[in-house]
């Protein structure tokens, strides 16, 4: 049983289905590690000296997401005193994430019934955490194709990193999605980001490239911001849901839709070979097969590029809108 204070310091929620698998995602052995912490500092930063002499681990909480860095510290590498990194107590939410990217195996043995309600309570918090505008995007993610995708990586400086996509860790097995799940490109590494915790594979340019074709072959589309490649499916991915929630709340005609997009299939009916593989690739189901041969609502088309790249017939195209 977690104490109230601990629940409220690590902003637990009150979960039903999920609150007999608490001590699976925070084991008691590692919130004892935050119990101290709480007792010494509550939510006020330390330093790795103080959780030193508290004997505190205050690394490898972190890297299990317990502990956040503090904005400004610094992660102690060769040469640099590990008094120098400041910690402070992180959250459930932080908690999770790490967990379904660090523990998935693990995860996967909690009930559906249990991750369902952990994938709606973790959706629900990320939403809140949008600025929901009909005049402008809550993020700057943007819909990219295959080609501009890999255009980016090539004209990329950073390191990149592949990680699990940490939304469709939490979703896909409830979806029963099958597709694959280490499929997300990082090359943000600052303080309390995956990669600053571990969780993250160091690649080159070409193998990030590789990864990104294996996805859109596995039809999985590419959302792309400054700092991460996204490669997810539309039933899955926070972006997705959250865009469709966004669109059912703001009821109005006119919006900035968000994942930005700026194009649109187009469809010639005169080349197309009723092969139906758009019908399938279509991460939102525009395409339908009717007496009348292929039919394609193109109004919501995201502009993802999927159905154009496997068209042999060449009866797609995407264009600028």
């Amino acid at each position: 049983m977690i104490e109230p204070e601990i629940k409220k310091i690590f902003a637990i929620p009150e979960l039903r289905r999920a609150e007999k698998f608490l001590d699976v995602i925070l084991p008691p052995e590692l919130l004892a590690g935050i119990k101290t912490c709480a007792a010494h500092w509550g939510n006020g930063a330390f330093s790795g000296c103080d959780a030193v002499a508290a004997g505190i681990d205050a690394n490898m909480l972190y890297r299990r997401g317990f502990l956040d860095y503090v904005s400004g510290s610094k992660k102690p590498g060769a040469g640099q005193a590990y008094c120098a990194a400041f910690f402070k107590i992180a959250n459930f939410y932080t908690r999770l994430d790490v967990f379904v990217l660090s523990e998935y195996g693990t995860y996967c043995t909690i009930s559906e019934e249990a991750r369902q309600e952990l994938d709606a309570w973790y959706f629900d918090a990320y939403y809140s955490r949008l600025d929901i505008d009909a005049g402008s995007a809550p993020t700057e993610d943007a819909v990219f194709t295959l080609s501009e995708t890999l255009q980016f990586i090539e004209h990329e400086t950073r390191v990149p990193y592949l990680t699990h996509c940490d939304c469709r860790a939490l979703a896909a097995l409830s979806n029963k999605c099958a597709k694959p799940l280490r499929t997300c490109i990082t090359f943000r590494n600052e303080p309390n980001t995956s990669v600053h915790r571990g969780l993250a594979q160091c690649i080159t340019k070409e193998y990030a490239k590789q990864a990104v074709v294996n996805a859109d072959k596995s039809g999985l589309m590419h959302r792309v911001n400054s700092g991460t490649i996204c490669n997810c499916c539309a039933d899955c991915c926070y972006l997705s849901r959250a865009a469709a929630r966004r669109a059912a709340e703001l009821n109005v005609s006119t919006y900035i839709r968000w994942p930005l997009q700026n194009k649109r299939v187009q469809f010639d009916n005169g080349k197309c070979v009723q092969c139906e593989v758009c019908v399938e690739r279509c991460p939102y189901k525009l395409f339908s097969h009717t007496e009348d041969g292929i039919c394609v609502d193109s109004a919501w088309c995201a502009g993802c590029g999927l159905c154009v790249n496997t068209c042999a017939a060449g009866a797609l195209l995407l264009c600028s809108v």
